[in-house]
C-alpha cells in the first residue's frame, strides 16, 4: 500500500460526544478495512479498548495505539 494514498479524516467533536462519534465512524466503514486511531494519553487505551469491545467493535492493541 503507498502510504501517500492514506485517507486521513481529522474530525472536531465536542468532549461528551467522542465516542459516539468513534463508534459512528467504525460501523460504517467497510469490512476488512483497518482504521488506526491516535490517543493523546498511553491510559485512556485499555478504556477505550474495552468501550469498544462492549460495543461489539473487534480491538487488538498495537503499543500504545489501537488498531481497528
Amino acid at each position: 500500500m503507498d502510504l501517500r494514498k492514506v485517507p486521513l479524516s481529522p474530525s472536531k467533536v465536542s468532549r461528551g460526544q467522542k465516542r459516539d462519534q468513534l463508534i459512528e465512524i467504525l460501523k460504517d466503514c467497510p469490512k476488512g478495512e483497518k482504521t488506526l486511531v491516535f490517543l493523546e494519553m498511553r491510559k485512556h487505551v485499555d478504556f477505550l479498548a474495552t468501550f469498544l469491545c462492549q460495543s461489539e467493535v473487534r480491538t487488538p492493541k498495537i503499543n500504545h495505539f489501537l488498531l481497528l
